[in-house]
């Protein structure tokens, strides 16, 4: 238990903070209540001698005091919800409040109780929470049965099993989302048109809830769901159209309104900008994003992230240095340790654009937790590094770096994140290291890899938000063989 108390108080945000200390101190004034000063002490006490059954105690009352304060009307009024997740919470205690009186009824409360619960159920229906408008209908329907008779009892009860399947199909289509959208791993689906047929079967399951139900939540979903099966065909201006309806649908809905999904509207409206080459409205949208976002959050520094991209994307280098900037500013408590060397290796990359190759050298060697992490992450890493070398003309570590990368990718290569085009960019560096890094036009195989790398829409094709910051072949033409014409 103390350790419980401890992990809320520590994750506590500062409007929480404020609400805990201000309810504390009010309340001491009367001596009814802890401080939180004197909880955390205890909470110290409890962890060194868990024997202390005095302290214990204190500590018990400690959590019921801190659930009576961030449970309380003024924290949901004053704290950061969002207004459904405010009526919802608020409903949530009403709830509770008609539960205990329904336990002492008498007849004067009857006429007034069922005002009550009917406003309740009404406020429960309007806002498509559905569990308390079922449970506000079970505690009229026993109430009033007797008063009532059998035919309205079983109205009601046609009633709960409405909303029943109301809540049961609003449920299924936020698993949908999840599954398709967020991991569809979980389908464990032999391959990509079976993810395909599954989502076509999915969208028209939606669609006939939507048009029974008018469930907004449920449409809510089901046009999510849209945009990610055109972003997966690739259609990013149709992806954009349903982007673009997601941000009204959920501004003008009471139900959806949430700011973090107008955030996530807009994040996905900058990506399939950037996906059409259109750097200026993806940087605008993206930071229309932000708005939405507290700073300390992680949708806020994925949408930073994403910024930062789309400016070195646009080479605007300046813009993405100050994205960068305030992206490492952030406490390695809100980035979190292999997204702070993620940055490193960002600042790595923008160094090397700016053709300050000894110094971009020097900070990718900071960049160790990303080495940790067996992903696509390491390797462009590694090659960078690489080019790094042959740039600095420092033949023999550039060899050695490659052998090192040759090894990496024929250990991983069973692996789903070594792709094709990680393995032709190192059979092509290992060609370049036949005639030390120079440019041989009458190579074949070079010529017609880097043809391949340069291609589009195929399994060796660069993609957008990859690690591979810098597109290799376009180096390659840059740096290499644009060299050896001249």
């Amino acid at each position: 238990m103390a350790q419980f108390i401890d992990s809320i108080l520590e994750s506590l945000t500062d409007s929480e903070k404020w609400v805990v200390e201000r309810f504390f101190s009010l309340q001491q004034k009367n001596n009814n209540y802890l401080t939180r000063k004197y909880i955390v002490n205890k909470i110290k006490k409890v962890k060194a001698d868990k024997s202390n059954v005095f302290s214990r105690t204190l500590v018990s009352r400690a959590f019921d005091e801190l659930s009576e304060v961030l449970t309380s009307t003024y924290h949901l009024n004053n704290g950061n919800f969002s207004r459904h997740d405010r009526i919802l919470l608020q409903l949530k205690k009403k709830i509770l409040l008609a539960r205990i009186i329904s336990k002492n009824l008498n007849q004067n409360k009857m006429k007034s109780f069922k005002v009550y619960l009917n406003v309740l159920i009404s406020e429960a229906l309007k806002n498509e929470i559905y569990e308390v408008a079922i449970e506000a209908l079970i505690i009229k329907k026993y109430a009033y049965a007797l008063k009532e008779g059998s035919r309205e009892f079983q109205k009601t009860n046609q009633l709960i099993d409405y909303l029943e399947l109301c809540q049961k199909k609003t449920f299924y289509a936020a698993d949908c989302y999840f599954i398709i959208v967020s991991n569809n791993d979980l389908l464990k689906l032999k391959d990509s048109k079976a993810l395909h047929d599954y989502i076509l079967k999915t969208i028209r399951i939606l669609k006939a809830d939507y048009k029974k139900f008018k469930s907004s939540q449920i449409n809510y979903y089901l046009q999510i769901i849209l945009m990610y099966y055109n972003e997966k065909r690739k259609k990013y201006n149709l992806a954009s159209k349903y982007a673009k309806q997601i941000f009204d649908l959920v501004k003008n809905s009471p139900v959806l309104y949430r700011e973090e999904r107008l955030g996530f509207a807009m994040i996905n409206l900058s990506q399939y900008k950037t996906l059409t080459g259109n750097y200026s409205s993806a940087a605008k949208y993206i930071k229309l994003s932000q708005a939405y976002y507290i700073e300390s959050s992680n949708n806020y520094l994925i949408s930073k992230n994403q910024e930062f991209l789309i400016f070195l994307y646009q080479k605007k280098y300046d813009r993405a240095q100050s994205c960068l900037n305030e992206l490492m500013e952030h406490k390695l408590s809100d980035s979190g340790t292999f997204n702070h060397a993620k940055y490193i290796y960002y600042n790595a990359v923008l160094l090397f654009q700016r053709k300050e190759f000894k110094k971009s050298l020097t900070v990718l060697a900071k960049s160790l937790e990303i080495e940790k992490d067996k992903t696509r992450w390491n390797i462009s890493v590694r090659v960078l590094s690489i080019m790094l070398f042959i740039e600095l003309r420092k033949v023999d570590e550039a060899i050695l770096a490659l052998q090192s990368l040759r090894k990496y990718v024929e250990r991983q290569n069973k692996t789903k994140e070594i792709t094709k085009r990680d393995i032709l960019i190192v059979k092509l560096l290992l060609e370049l290291e036949k005639s030390g890094f120079d440019y041989d036009k009458n190579n074949f195989t070079l010529k017609r890899g880097f043809e391949k790398l340069s291609e589009i829409n195929s399994i060796y094709s660069w993609q957008y938000f990859s690690s591979e910051l810098i597109p290799f072949h376009e180096w390659v033409n840059k740096f290499i063989i644009s060299k050896h014409m001249d």
